[in-house]
């Protein structure tokens, strides 16, 4: 079952890989759907041959009307992948002119043979008045997605409908053509294609926010054939939402104005927030801030570095480095070098950037503060977010973890699924793994205000939650929060809101380990309703539909159990193992009854389940974890027992089987009839 999608784009005018429609818009939906993006410019990088396809799925192209330089290779390139049988969906354009003369008759025969195949012939403008066109057929839930498309289409390409087949999101009409309906939004057999101005409205000034014509999960699920896949979900953690937090170290030793001038940012969250609150946090450093060798103040740096090496030692903090200067910006030949006048917001005489500073001596420096056994593994990107190829192969290089940039927001301002950011940017051969959620800079307009701003993020949570879980929590925000009162309050809120919730909280290296294997993780069909899941790594959650079949869990293998939600049925897998098999159950091949794991908040491993026993090894975050198992007999007295417990406790089974037992902390855990 591969997972490689390959987008075609235009790299013209600079473009790179993440300035498209894409990066842009349906690299989330593809994230939903376990789907793995790779980016080639149509006119500068070779086509793949078939041997190298071999892993791809489908092919994606984000192209202009004209955009393809050399048609005659590329067309009949993607035609035979149609033909052997890979998806392809069309966004806007093939890139190729549908009339071109002549000379290009070939062409346009190309041109006409992938469109057919997807079940549309392409047909001639000519004579028609453009502005006597009208919409005939919107399907409900499928088109005016979260935008009604305009009264008036704009045509640009324009269609007939060949063989019955075809599923018609968008059509239009025309009164020179009576009685007849042409598909602009339409799926095939072979594949998907949406019409220019039929995708996304997108605002022109101001904030440039864009709102979605057709539904993109239906589109992409449709054009790609996606319906009943097996999706690696690094949203989730033994069936509960994973939970983490990462704070950019700006304003760490800044002065806050709630204690009167007299407390830094830092002192005032850590008494506010990460002492009050049992959540865990990796709390990064800039070295500038910390070093009284390089800093502009340094009584006040060196003050601020004890902080850190205090912060440090509290159990639910992790160290993270936010860079040795900040930098602006990471590539000096990059789009955003004209945004900034300094490459530096600190002066730190003699410096001139350095990589192996930035980043092997931030966390060198940063793990001799923290506690021996908690290193500083996280490197968390500063300025425009935009490091390049190098610099994150420098960071793979040292084992470390790397993240921000993204930016989610989804509430009443930024009201669009088209505001979801990516999982993850490729640059290159390598990956920057981006924030889950927006940071507070965005939500008080840069702290011109409302410094309670961060409070919105909890809409966010929510939608980001249901329907469709689209991502994990990322509680992600700067020390300089803890400036104003308002802004320390909204922190409380959302900290508050979320110890409400069902979660595993994790910390952001851990979900970092999680996102890097998704994109290592093979699905093979070994047979009738049978899988074997491959280098899942630390990628631990399969997410199916909701109303798949549930696991046999007699017959799979390195599967802990399942949770079925109204987001998805949610099948837990066995950490370290080389291989899991995944046996879903049907009318030849039930299960006899085993108890298994429906939700734990952290880690579980060693899981050996009995007739009516289960023996396990829980590794959480905190001492009030929680772990809820199924399959017991309904109604059945159980005892549970071992380190994991601070004494024995009885535990009942519910009416539908599932027994809880909370109070957690790391260790053995057996339950079994006492």
């Amino acid at each position: 079952m591969p997972r490689r999608v390959l987008v075609l784009y235009d790299a013209s005018g600079g473009a790179g890989p993440d300035d498209n429609i894409v990066h842009q818009g349906f690299q989330m939906v593809f994230d939903y759907y376990g789907l793995v993006p790779y980016f080639r410019d149509i006119n500068s990088q070779a086509l793949p041959d078939d041997a190298a396809m071999a892993d791809t799925c489908a092919v994606v192209t984000a192209l202009g009307q004209n955009a393809v330089r050399k048609p005659r290779p590329y067309l009949p390139w993607l035609l035979r992948q149609m033909k052997a049988g890979r998806r392809v969906m069309i966004l806007g354009h093939l890139g190729v002119a549908q009339t071109q003369g002549a000379d290009f008759a070939d062409v346009d025969q190309l041109s006409r043979a992938i469109f057919v195949e997807l079940g549309a012939a392409p047909a001639s403008l000519k004579g028609l008045d453009q502005r006597a066109f009208r919409y005939g057929r919107k399907a409900p839930g499928l088109i005016d997605f979260e935008r009604p498309l305009p009264p008036q289409p704009v045509v640009t390409s324009f269609f007939e409908q060949r063989g019955p087949a075809l599923k018609v999101y968008a059509s239009l009409t025309h009164p020179a053509r009576p009685g007849k309906e042409f598909p602009a939004v339409f799926v095939g057999a072979s594949g998907g294609f949406a019409a220019e101005h039929h995708i996304y409205w997108e605002e022109s000034t101001g904030d440039n926010r864009r709102k979605w014509y057709l539904n993109p999960f239906a589109f992409v699920e449709d054009s790609l054939g996606l319906k009943g896949r097996i999706v690696p979900d690094v949203t989730t953690l033994n069936g509960l939402r994973m939970a983490f937090s990462h704070v950019d170290a700006d304003g760490f030793a800044g002065y806050s104005r709630v204690a009167n001038g007299k407390s830094m940012c830092g002192e005032v969250l850590r008494e506010r927030i990460y002492k009050r609150f049992n959540f865990p946090v990796t709390l990064s450093l800039i070295v500038a801030d910390v070093d009284p060798k390089i800093a502009t103040e340094p009584k006040r740096a060196a003050k601020a570095q004890e902080l850190a090496r205090e912060l440090f030692r509290l159990p639910n903090v992790e160290p993270g480095s936010h860079t040795y200067s900040h930098p602006f910006y990471w590539d000096p030949g990059g789009k955003t070098r004209k945004l900034y006048e300094n490459r530096f917001p600190y002066k730190i005489p003699g410096y001139t950037f350095s990589e192996a500073q930035e980043i092997d001596g931030s966390i060198r420096f940063i793990s001799a503060l923290s506690p021996a056994d908690k290193p500083c593994r996280v490197l968390q990107w500063s300025g425009d977010c935009m490091p390049t190829a190098r610099q994150i192969a420098r960071c793979d290089d040292l084992g470390l973890l790397n993240i921000n940039g993204g930016d989610t927001m989804l509430d009443q301002r930024s009201n669009s699924l088209a505001n979801v950011a990516p999982m993850y940017r490729v640059v290159g051969n390598r990956i920057q793994t981006f924030t889950a959620m927006a940071n507070e800079n965005v939500m008080t307009n840069l702290w011109t205000g409302p410094f309670y701003g961060y409070r919105f993020m909890i809409e966010t949570i929510k939608r980001t939650g249901t329907p469709r879980r689209l991502k994990p929590i990322d509680l992600y925000y700067h020390f300089f929060s803890g400036e104003h009162e308002a802004s320390v309050k909204a922190l409380e809120d959302v900290y508050s809101f979320v110890l409400t919730l069902p979660l595993a909280p994790v910390f952001t290296s851990q979900y970092l380990e999680a996102a890097r294997d998704y994109h290592t993780v093979r699905i093979l069909r070994a047979g009738p309703d049978v899988y074997h899941i491959e280098n899942y790594g630390r990628s631990l959650t399969l997410r199916l539909d909701a109303n798949a079949s549930a696991p046999n869990l007699e017959r799979s293998e390195n599967i802990l159990g399942y949770s079925r939600q109204k987001e998805g049925l949610f099948v837990s897998l066995a950490p370290g193992a080389a291989r899991a098999v995944l046996s879903l159950e049907n009318a030849a091949r039930k299960s006899a009854p085993l108890p298994y794991l429906a939700e734990a908040t952290g880690y579980v491993s060693d899981f050996r389940p009995g007739m009516h026993s289960v023996s396990l090894t829980y590794k959480g975050f905190g001492q009030a974890g929680r772990i809820r198992l199924a399959g017991f007999k309904p109604g059945a007295q159980l005892q549970a027992s071992g380190p994991a417990l601070a004494k024995p406790a009885p535990v009942r089974a519910d009416a539908a089987g599932f027994a809880e037992i909370p109070g957690l902390r790391s260790g053995q855990l057996e339950v079994a009839a006492p």
